[in-house]
């Protein structure tokens, strides 16, 4: 069955829509650990293999010679940085994290292919059949999870998690496949996939809220406002009906379940604890991450040219531009910064032109969310979606087939 997707968006659909789909699944994926782990790893593997295609379907409308000169260039860079991580010590051993990174290469890099041929207004006319599948596809996943999450509460925190997953991971999993039906609902043509795309946004949240991640929850409200923001001039009449049916569904879903209501109320007094200015053990945790890695590397001579020394996975920066300083090195890392954020503002420009595919606005909204989540939560090696939308931003800009 995956393989038939597969065959069938890379022959029908344009490949930002492919990518759209391959994401999100990846990304539910995560939300599926502990539901079935066969149906995991076939959705994972499935949505990676659609991301793959979409990139090989790019490659084969470019030169030749365009493609192994990027090709070459994906590989000195890997390489590079991989080189760069051995001197330093970053976890380059640990064979999970090693394969981790690549599948984030091989995203990035698919994302530079796919957008290379990807246009804000053109593409074929079949977005709806994907959008309809990828949104249908966040509804149907959300009761599974739920049911998941069911027996593996925290009775101490009142935090929905997994057996072998952090509250964190799920909030960060769930906040960006609520994004991903939110752009679907504000973007796609299709009165079904309004519909069940807002139900799908506010199924996610719901989850999103229960894991009671303040850097996920947070992540998704500014990623829901910009891109409905964005989206207004587009969609104006979508947003009131779509924050009510939200409303009506997250309340019934308290009102349901048992627990619910308690992790709700734990949630908020998260919040209270950042506005009455309190340090719980979360923010502790990551301040002083971020803190002993900065003075520690800093200290370090070869800190400006070559990065500061590895780190556990378990003390991790907890910040994107942190992390950047600490892995390449000041000079490098200032650039990659730049572009990062040259990338990301070509991002939320492509999203307020008019006629932008749905595909990319999906790509692009799941981006931002990750990048917003990264400023306290998530290794690199984590990243996927961010990954796939700085690759596909890159390439457009390159093919200067944008305004932007």
């Amino acid at each position: 069955f995956p393989v038939t997707i597969a065959l069938f968006n890379v022959k029908y659909l344009n490949s930002a829509q492919t990518a759209a789909l391959g994401i999100t699944l990846m990304q539910v994926s995560i939300a599926l650990s502990d539901f079935n782990a066969v149906l995991r790893m076939t959705t994972l593997a499935a949505g990676f293999g659609l991301i793959v295609s979409a990139a090989l379907a790019s490659a084969s409308s470019l030169p030749r010679t365009s493609v192994s000169q990027i090709v070459l260039i994906a590989l000195a860079l890997a390489i590079g940085f991989e080189a760069l991580s051995a001197l330093s010590g970053h976890l380059v051993f640990e064979p999970k994290l090693i394969a981790f990174r690549l599948i984030c290469y091989a995203l990035l890099f698919s994302g530079v292919l796919i957008g290379l041929v990807t246009t804000v207004g053109g593409g074929r006319t079949l977005s709806d059949w994907s959008s309809t599948l990828t949104v249908t596809l966040i509804a149907v996943a959300a009761p599974f999870t739920w049911n998941s999450l069911q027996g593996f509460v925290s009775t101490s925190t009142a935090r929905a998690s997994f057996m072998d997953s952090s509250p964190v991971a799920l909030g960060f999993s769930s906040g960006s496949v609520a994004i991903a039906a939110l752009a679907i609902a504000l973007r796609s043509s299709k009165v079904f996939d309004y519909i069940i795309g807002t139900i799908g946004f506010g199924a996610w949240l719901v989850i999103c809220l229960q894991s009671g991640s303040r850097g996920a929850l947070l992540s998704l409200f500014l990623s829901s406002a910009l891109l409905s923001g964005l989206s207004f001039a587009n969609a104006p009449k979508r947003i009131a009906p779509l924050l009510l049916i939200v409303l009506a569904l997250g309340a019934g879903r308290v009102a349901l379940a048992d627990n619910v209501t308690e992790q709700v109320i734990y949630v908020i007094k998260r919040f209270e604890s950042i506005l009455s200015f309190e340090t719980d053990a979360s923010i502790a945790g990551g301040a002083h991450s971020r803190a002993y890695l900065l003075e520690h590397n800093l200290s370090l001579p070869g800190l400006l040219l070559l990065g500061g020394e590895g780190f556990d996975p378990d003390a991790y920066p907890h910040n994107f531009e942190v992390e950047a300083l600490v892995r390449l090195g000041a000079p490098i890392a200032l650039i990659f910064i730049t572009v990062v954020i040259f990338l990301l503002w070509t991002m939320i420009r492509v999203l307020r032109a008019q006629g932008v595919g749905v595909g990319v606005a999906v790509v692009f909204a799941m981006g931002l969310f990750t990048f917003f989540n990264s400023q306290t939560n998530m290794m690199w090696e984590f990243l996927r979606p961010l990954w796939l939308c700085l690759g596909l931003a890159f390439g457009m800009v390159v093919a200067q087939k944008t305004t932007v």
